[in-house]
């Protein structure tokens, strides 16, 4: 069960750090409370964006405890399809949570620039959406907020990956609790929100107003005002009609049937949508055997790393990639990834190899299993995106310079240039669920001069080491 955050956890930084590392760019909300800003981080170049609330707002009970939440959630979170933090901390008079911006434009303003989508292009965007509803919804998270314009494309290019935004209104679910604010965009809004008596199953009828409207252009539920919109969908009563829906399929419309059913218990389940024939007939590109084969190296010697070594890469491919070096291996990943859960367990790995150079690798199904033992790291006994990143992704991608410096600053929360082990514990423990980590032990196995702490070429040398 995710656990809420307290502002104690929250790494407390001096006031000066934010203007310290970010360049603050134009404003992306109109709330003064809780601010969305782009930003630049100063060290590395990136874009990011900034979640920043103020301590003295009217408001702030509210807006702390929602970016809490969104912290929290964040924390707990590692699927392709979702966007991802860069840090969070806290000075005497902001909180801030820093996250990753996406390059592409959202599929609302894409919906506007190129007009309608294939009904194809539509399924593998949905199988998409509905891989990240099947993992938010195992871990107890209704996202509530489900639109066009909260689904980013990772990049401009027409075939780029979808990330799933703003997390603010996301929600973690006690064991039986049904929510009752209401909260979420008002054409996108489930019969249950308006009502004040919901769980997570609202996602589902969100997801089959956003496939209805990428399907045709235009909401199945209207009202010139929002107290006409909230009728229409309490009704439930929609149309396949006009010349645009006579080149979808019956597939297509019997899944937003099942998705767009007054009564959530009548809704299918989010593990039965995965497998409806319409996604099933999604067509999952093979990524090349060569490129596959040096991953598979990779893979095979991140298990003779080093255990913090092991760590620190996963902290950094959380941390530290851009989107476009993540997205180098959403190819792959998806490939192992059959059920769309956002996992790959033992099985789907092994068959995603078999599947890609024959039964000959069976010979290494022993070393498979070394492998899968190694990279999971927070002992899930399942592989998630940022652990196959981590391992799979090629050293001289992970270690550039200027990466590394910004990795060992972010540790180093009291900008001494050493790292000590409260910092390193504070840093990695999100990134390792093995209760038996001893951290002084493995301080030790970078700590060359066994002055008790790191420095910046002790940590350099620890990478970089074979």
């Amino acid at each position: 069960m995710i656990s809420l955050i307290s502002l104690s956890d929250i790494p407390i930084r001096p006031d000066t750090y934010f203007r310290s590392q970010y360049k603050l760019g134009s404003s992306l909300s109109s709330n003064p409370r809780s601010g969305i800003c782009k930003v630049t981080h100063l060290e590395t170049g990136e874009k990011r964006v900034a979640r920043i609330v103020t301590k003295s707002s009217r408001d702030y009970r509210i807006y702390e405890h929602r970016i809490r939440s969104e912290i929290s959630i964040h924390l707990a979170l590692d699927h392709q399809n979702i966007v991802g933090i860069n840090e969070f901390f806290h000075d005497t008079t902001h909180i801030y949570l820093i996250i990753q911006k996406v390059s592409g434009i959202s599929m609302y303003n894409r919906l506007l620039k190129d007009g309608l989508h294939s009904e194809q292009n539509c399924a593998i965007y949905m199988q998409q959406v509905f891989s990240v509803l099947r993992y938010l919804h195992k871990k107890k998270i209704t996202f509530r907020d489900i639109k066009l314009e909260n689904l980013m494309f990772s990049n401009s290019s027409n075939s780029s990956e979808l990330r799933l935004v703003n997390f603010h209104l996301a929600r973690i679910l006690q064991p039986g609790e049904i929510l009752t604010e209401k909260v979420g965009s008002p054409y996108y809004l489930a019969p249950e929100v308006i009502n004040g008596n919901y769980t997570e199953k609202c996602d589902l009828w969100s997801a089959g107003v956003l496939l209805y409207v990428l399907l045709c252009g235009n909401s199945p539920f209207t009202g010139k005002t929002e107290r006409k919109i909230n009728e229409s969908i309490l009704r439930g009563n929609f149309e396949f009609s006009g010349n645009v829906w006579n080149g979808v399929s019956d597939m297509a419309k019997d899944l937003i049937n099942q998705l767009l059913r007054v009564n959530p218990d009548d809704r299918m389940p989010i593990k039965d949508v995965i497998k409806h024939p319409w996604l099933s007939s999604v067509i999952i590109k093979s990524p090349s055997r060569e490129d596959s084969a040096q991953y598979l190296v990779n893979l095979a010697s991140f298990q003779s790393q080093l255990e913090i070594k092991k760590v620190f890469l996963k902290y950094i491919s959380t941390f530290f990639l851009t989107n476009e070096e993540r997205d180098d291996l959403f190819e792959l990943f998806n490939y192992f990834d059959t059920d769309k859960n956002g996992i790959i367990s033992r099985s789907e790995l092994k068959d995603g190899f078999y599947r890609l150079f024959g039964t000959r690798i069976k010979k290494l199904d022993s070393e498979i299993d070394r492998i899968i033992e190694e990279i999971d790291l927070d002992k899930s006994g399942e592989i998630c995106y940022n652990e196959f990143v981590a391992a799979a992704m090629g050293k001289q991608k992970l270690m550039a310079k200027a990466r590394m410096q910004a990795v060992f600053n972010s540790i180093d929360k009291n900008s001494n240039g050493k790292i000590e082990i409260d910092e390193i514990r504070e840093a990695l423990t999100y990134f390792t669920k093995n209760e038996s980590v001893e951290w002084e032990e493995l301080i030790r196995q970078c700590d060359l001069n066994g002055d008790g702490v790191i420095d910046l070429k002790e940590f350099i040398t620890l990478m970089l080491k074979n």
